[in-house]
């Protein structure tokens, strides 16, 4: 054994069964969730995927809540995930932050109500890799039960063999979701998924995160900006950096944040941010970044003004970057004119445009 791959779903179906106790229709698609992070031609263009419409989020709010003087809303990765979240049947609350390890009691009750938390333990971990890891799963994969009830039982269910974990080092039993999505990405050379809670696979947060570092895609290059603004070691470096006490520093003192005990704080708001009921740009006429003018609209975006009718029209480009004029007001006619620079990217046939910033 080794690996988990495309020929060994009856193998891990089994083996939840038998093991882990997982009654058989939800076995089959914790096994097809286990073969999913563990093939990289599964995950690899979904998480590329994920990138993309967590870009168009982010942006979103960030147009939406721009003062006209250069800056936004705070937490615009977080509520952009939160965002997707919502959109894939989860209701997360927004703002739990793990500043260390968490008590298992805690834990365990945060995924058995379907949250969704920041983890500063450590910069090879990364914030929101099991984000990351959900998120792609209840957008790729087509289990028979529903993702957001899959993530909830993940921690009802625990093996009677024991796995190598390598935190503790040594031998012990694991909870499901550790054996689908916390595994470890070292300790040892040779990983065995029937004896380890070790992978060389996004099953491993680590390993997921290293992989985004690697690449090139939109989330990558916010991952390397946060690390580089922080001074965090990215996660190829022998020596993570602890975060832990920069995460209690910060949220200790910050408003409408309580401590939960046990490491965690958490955001006062009872609920999920309101979601955007439109949160991508659409394109209209002639695609964007073609000798012919296109035009992207978008209504009800506040922009400094209050909400307004946007139209954008393609003026020129330039490495990839073109200069947009947007009208403020109650209508676009006969109004004075903002320029914003956008980029503007081709997402399968559709062209989506992302503010940058106003020039």
């Amino acid at each position: 054994m080794a690996e988990i791959t495309q020929t060994d779903r009856e193998a891990v179906t089994s083996r939840l069964e038998k093991d882990f106790g997982v009654p058989t229709n939800y076995a089959k698609d914790y096994a097809m969730i286990a073969e999913f992070l563990s093939v990289e031609s599964l995950w690899q263009p979904a998480l590329q995927r994920l990138s993309d419409t967590l870009e168009s989020h982010y942006w979103t709010f960030m147009l939406s809540e721009h003062n006209g003087r250069g800056s936004a809303g705070s937490n615009l990765m977080t509520r952009a995930i939160a965002l997707e979240a919502v959109n894939q049947g989860f209701q997360p609350h927004v703002g739990i932050v793990y500043a260390g390890f968490v008590d298992p009691g805690k834990f365990i009750d945060y995924v058995k109500n379907c949250a969704f938390w920041k983890d500063a333990v450590s910069s090879n971990h990364g914030e929101h890799s099991h984000s990351f890891q959900w998120l792609m799963i209840a957008r790729e994969v087509k289990t028979t039960e529903k993702i957001r009830t899959l993530y909830a039982h993940s921690v009802v269910y625990k093996s009677k063999g024991n796995y190598y974990h390598t935190g503790h080092g040594n031998n012990e039993q694991i909870y499901l979701w550790d054996f689908l999505c916390d595994c470890f990405n070292h300790g040892v050379s040779d990983p065995d998924y029937t004896k380890h809670m070790v992978t060389n696979t996004c099953r491993s947060p680590t390993f997921l995160n290293k992989h985004l570092f690697q690449q090139d895609y939109w989330l990558s290059q916010y991952l390397k900006g946060r690390y580089e603004a922080r001074k965090w070691n990215d996660p190829s470096q022998e020596f993570p950096t602890s975060i832990k006490e920069y995460a209690k520093e910060k949220h200790a003192s910050k408003k409408n944040f309580t401590d939960q005990g046990g490491n965690v704080f958490q955001r006062d708001l009872k609920a999920p941010l309101a979601a955007h009921s439109k949160p991508d740009w659409a394109p209209f006429g002639e695609p964007l970044g073609g000798e012919k003018q296109g035009v992207v609209e978008k209504t009800k975006i506040g922009w400094g003004e209050g909400n307004v009718t946007l139209k954008v029209k393609y003026q020129g480009s330039g490495n990839n970057t073109i200069l947009f004029k947007i009208a403020t007001g109650e209508n676009t006619e006969g109004l004075e004119s903002k320029a914003v620079k956008f980029k503007v990217k081709k997402v399968g046939n559709d062209y989506q445009a992302y503010a940058i910033s106003s020039v």
